[in-house]
Formats: C-alpha cells, structure tokens, sequence
C-alpha cells in the first residue's frame, strides 16, 4: 500500500502541477485576449478620437468662413444705408437751406412790396392834405 501511496501520491501531484498548468496557460492566453483586445479598443478610440478632431475642425472653419461671409454682407449693407442715411441728411440739408433762402427772399419781396403801399399810402395821404390845404387856401 505505502508503495502505491507513494505512486498516486506522484501521479495525484502531477495530475494537479498539469492542471495547475493547464489554468496558469488559459489564464495566460485570456490575459493576452484582453491585452489585445484593449489595444485594439485604445486604437480604435484614437483613430475615433483625431477622425472627431478633424470634423470639428472641419465644421469650425466652415462655421468661420460662413460668419465671415455673412459678417462682410451685413457690414456692406449696413455700410450702403449709412451712406444713403447721409446722402438723405444732405439732401435734406441742402433742402432746408433752399427753403431758408426762399422764404427770405420772399419776405423781402413782402417787405419791399408793404413798404411801396405804405409809400403810396403816405403819398396818398400827402396829396390829400396837399388838396385840402389848396381848397381851404382856396376858400
């Protein structure tokens, strides 16, 4: 029995060392699995990472170069209003001014054509006293 025990007790051990074996190599190629595994998914998030970079780049200039459009468009528009504005303000102006020289003009026309009735008024008024004086010098 002893030399049997011996016996199984060698064969029971290297039963266990190969089992033991067996798991340390599946437990090693599942590691290795995983290595790969994660280096494949590092790979695949940096490549996802600098292709996202790139379209938000992309997206960014186009986004800028459309602001910038837009942007020259409006400054333009904006820029031929004020110049109408001003043209308007001028015209506008120029207006006023003529309005101003028309109206002085044309009460000195008045004045000038009150001040002639009144000259012919107080010539009138003279010739009548003139008439009157005569007529009483007369009578």
């Amino acid at each position: 029995k002893f030399s049997q025990f011996y016996s199984d007790l060698e064969s029971e051990k290297a039963r266990r060392s190969e089992a033991e074996l067996g798991r340390r190599n599946q437990l090693f190629e599942q590691v290795q699995r995983i290595e790969l595994d994660v280096e494949a998914e590092a790979r695949r998030r940096r490549e996802s990472e600098r292709l996202l970079s790139e379209k938000i780049a992309a997206d960014m200039a186009q986004s800028e170069a459309r602001v910038e459009t837009k942007l020259r468009e409006v400054s333009s528009e904006l820029a031929r209003s004020v110049d109408l504005l001003r043209k308007t303000v001028s015209e506008l102006h120029e207006g006023l001014r003529e309005e101003r020289k028309q109206r002085r003009e044309d009460v000195e026309r008045l004045a000038e054509h009150v001040v002639e009735r009144v000259e012919e008024c107080a010539s009138g008024i003279d010739d009548e006293r003139v008439a009157r004086l005569e007529r009483e010098a007369l009578t």
